[in-house]
């Protein structure tokens, strides 16, 4: 581990149809791949949160809509996409939500998402409303964000051995079947942070199964309507070099592809 390899930006795997340009939180959004719940979009206008539930391939996300100006939103409507091939992989049904804000006031919103199979894009929700600015003047609000549902939410934490490990890690030995990257640290290399970060991923945090213990590694299944994806992942940090190199292994290679981009933004 000497010498960086160039990598892909984990906002290279998402490919929304070139929507990156026009929404507000294409690089935000890569904070809550290890977290479920935060602010998705903040101005002097509006506050959007959001709190993220998961049960194997089902989610549930809650969105909350805050109203921080001294005029009522009016025509909010909120309205979820799942653009080009997401369209059948990822299915959003969201609940109404009334087209009257008032000032100073939040209101919820229920979107059940189901993962009918593997997906590398992220869903949107693009928010419109009109209201009455400080100087007294008609304004429209319509701005598209990015909801954190990836496909790495849908992870069940996978209990095993060192040899149940490294059995399944060789039989996952074709190229097509691994993603590496090899970077430079970012961030601190405490073991503790990263230990924290890696377990917020969703896969088990598997202890003693390594022979290097400076290493970590998980295992974990994503969970689809169609079917279940077994995958493995390996964290070599190299604390004298400040670098880490990170492989993934699936039986699908556009999981372990993406799981190794969104990962590797995190460290």
């Amino acid at each position: 581990m000497t010498a960086a390899t160039a990598t892909t930006p984990a906002n290279g795997a998402f490919d929304n149809g070139g929507l990156h340009g026009d929404v507000e939180n294409r690089t935000d959004i890569y904070k809550f791949v290890l977290k479920q719940n935060g602010i998705l979009y903040e101005d002097e206008v509006i506050q959007i949160g959001c709190k993220l539930e998961t049960q194997a391939h089902c989610a549930r996300l809650g969105m909350f809509y805050g109203n921080k100006t001294g005029a009522d939103f009016t025509g909010f409507q909120p309205l979820i996409d799942c653009p080009g091939a997401l369209a059948a992989q990822l299915k959003a049904q969201a609940k109404p939500v009334r087209p009257v804000i008032e000032k100073g006031a939040q209101v919820q919103q229920l979107i059940n998402f189901i993962c009918v199979q593997e997906f590398t894009s992220f869903p949107t929700i693009r928010v419109s409303f009109s209201y009455t600015n400080a100087a007294g003047l008609p304004t429209s609000f319509n701005k598209t964000l990015f909801l954190p549902i990836a496909l790495t939410k849908f992870f069940e934490a996978t209990a095993m051995t060192s040899e149940q490990f490294f059995g399944r890690w060789r039989q996952l030995s074709q190229p097509v079947q691994e993603s590496q990257k090899i970077f430079n640290a970012r961030q601190p290399m405490e073991t503790d942070q990263v230990r924290t970060k890696l377990q917020a991923l969703g896969c088990a945090l598997l202890k003693d199964v390594d022979p290097n213990p400076e290493n970590f590694v998980l295992a974990g299944i994503i969970h689809t309507q169609v079917q279940q994806i077994g995958t493995l992942v390996r964290l070599e940090p190299n604390k004298q070099a400040k670098m880490y190199r990170l492989t993934v292994r699936s039986s699908r290679d556009t999981v372990s592809k993406l799981v190794c981009d969104l990962l590797a933004e995190q460290f």
